[in-house]
């Protein structure tokens, strides 16, 4: 007599916690990401200035129906002008500089977070 095993599975189901594990791998690296800003965004003990450019980086995940969107921005009027450098280095912008940093980590952050489903 044969043996019948049935495997039944909810698609949505598992479509639905496979977007979670992607939200939730996005947000990891938006951590990486403001833990890198603040290494790179500038402090200034001027009186004269806010503070508001490493003070206003967010990096939210916006989740729609479709698509998954880790953004990365700073919301201090200045901040994509702002580039740090010195007479002997190069101007480095500290936003570009931040997402080209935490870019290669993205894909470990959700294989990370997919391995915990």
């Amino acid at each position: 007599m044969p043996t019948t095993v049935t495997f039944n599975w909810n698609r949505d189901a598992i479509f639905e916690r496979v977007a979670l594990a992607v939200v939730n791998g996005l947000e990891d690296a938006g951590a990486d990401a403001h833990e890198i800003w603040e290494g790179l965004a500038p402090v200034s003990d001027d009186p004269r200035t806010t503070g508001d450019l490493r003070r206003m980086f967010r990096a939210p995940v916006l989740a729609g129906d479709v698509n998954v969107t880790l953004h990365m921005e700073a919301y201090a009027r200045h901040a994509k002008f702002v580039e740090l450098g010195t007479i002997k280095m190069g101007a480095q912008a500290p936003l570009r500089r931040t997402a080209g940093l935490v870019m290669p980590a993205v894909p470990g952050h959700i294989r990370a977070a997919l391995m915990e489903l």
